[in-house]
């Protein structure tokens, strides 16, 4: 019974090896987390509304405040997307954004830059990342202090 078992499981993994790759479906997660998407056209969607539902009351709030966070979280977002920081030397430069970490990182090295050598490069590529980390927590904070502003004066109207 047990060879049988083994056999049985090879045939079926060796035909499956050698079959043209069928056409998979990849699972999506869609749970939204507070702040986590936009709070814009939810009452088009029933479940989505529930989930609005749900969160705002799990935290205490209404509806229109759970939107309204979901807003400016987008925003805010959209805002340290938006924000370029730039550091460096002649031939070396380094840009990127305001989130931390970032997901735009751009690093250019010119041939001004590659005469001076790999080691000099190599510290001045550091030194003008760091310089556009300190210059990126800035955006970030100002992002943070525009979030602010942007639900008070909201929540004022």
């Amino acid at each position: 019974m047990k060879t049988s078992f083994c056999y049985l499981f090879l045939l079926a993994s060796s035909v499956s090896a050698f079959a043209p790759p069928s056409p998979t479906k990849a699972a999506v997660a869609t749970r939204q987390f507070m702040f986590s998407g936009s709070g814009t056209g939810a009452e088009d969607d029933e479940e989505q509304m529930q989930a609005i539902e749900q969160g705002a009351a799990a935290l205490g709030m209404s509806v229109d405040e759970y939107k309204l966070g979901l807003q400016a979280r987008e925003r805010m977002q959209k805002e340290m997307n938006d924000c370029r920081v730039t550091a460096g030397s002649d031939g070396v430069t380094v840009e990127r954004d305001a989130n931390s970490p970032s997901t735009f990182l751009e690093v250019t090295i010119t041939e001004e830059g590659k005469a001076k050598g790999r080691e000099k490069v190599e510290k001045e590529i550091v030194a003008a990342c760091a310089i556009t980390n300190e210059d990126a927590k800035i955006g970030r904070e100002n992002a943070q202090r525009n979030m602010m502003k942007y639900i008070q004066e909201t929540m004022k109207a």
